[in-house]
């Protein structure tokens, strides 16, 4: 639905013009990328501030080997994207959304929003989108914040980086990085 190959500010812009939502999603693992969000904040239905991918211990973030490898997916990556949309908040009308960033079907709803006084419109893709758009932009949902088990994280990470891209890098298992079934 969006075109390939866009910078961010072209793909914000596009999305905001078209009435889709977007999320600026890993804004707190390094200060570039707290910088980008900050940056782009405006022009964004909200910034991810829950990851439940996010689920190692800080300490991690402070050992060089193991900092490179896994220390953006440290618990306080989700503080700092908490922090900036804090700091953001007497500017910029910014959502903090929790995800579940879900690659496996036994993690889906970890992490997420709950939405209990606005309905969402499940009649096509179009509809839906511009109902989550709104429910985003009036901030009516609460998060739910829980974590996905280091051991999957693990195992995804090892697989993305053994399999690289290959069609169904992770067979054996339900992920959505394998290819789609048609029946």
């Amino acid at each position: 639905m969006i075109p390939k190959c866009s910078s961010l500010p072209e793909l914000l812009n596009y999305c905001k013009y078209k009435g889709f939502p977007t999320l600026l999603c890993n804004a707190g693992q390094s200060n570039e990328s707290l910088l980008v969000a900050e940056t782009y904040a405006d022009k964004a239905s909200a910034i991810i501030t829950h990851d439940a991918n996010n689920t190692f211990p800080t300490i991690f973030e402070h050992i060089p080997v193991i900092e490179n490898a896994i220390g953006k997916y440290s618990k306080s990556s989700n503080k700092r994207a908490k922090n900036l949309v804090d700091k953001l908040s007497s500017d910029t009308y910014i959502a903090g959304i929790a995800v579940s960033s879900s690659h496996y079907l036994h993690q889906i709803g970890r992490a997420g929003i709950f939405v209990e006084t606005m309905p969402v419109e499940l009649k096509n893709t179009k509809s839906f989108l511009s109902s989550l758009n709104a429910i985003l932009s009036s901030q009516i949902f609460e998060n739910k914040e829980n974590f996905n088990s280091v051991f999957d994280v693990l195992k995804f990470g090892y697989l993305l980086s053994r399999y690289g891209s290959a069609p169904n890098r992770f067979k054996g298992t339900i992920s959505s990085y394998n290819e789609q079934i048609t029946t």
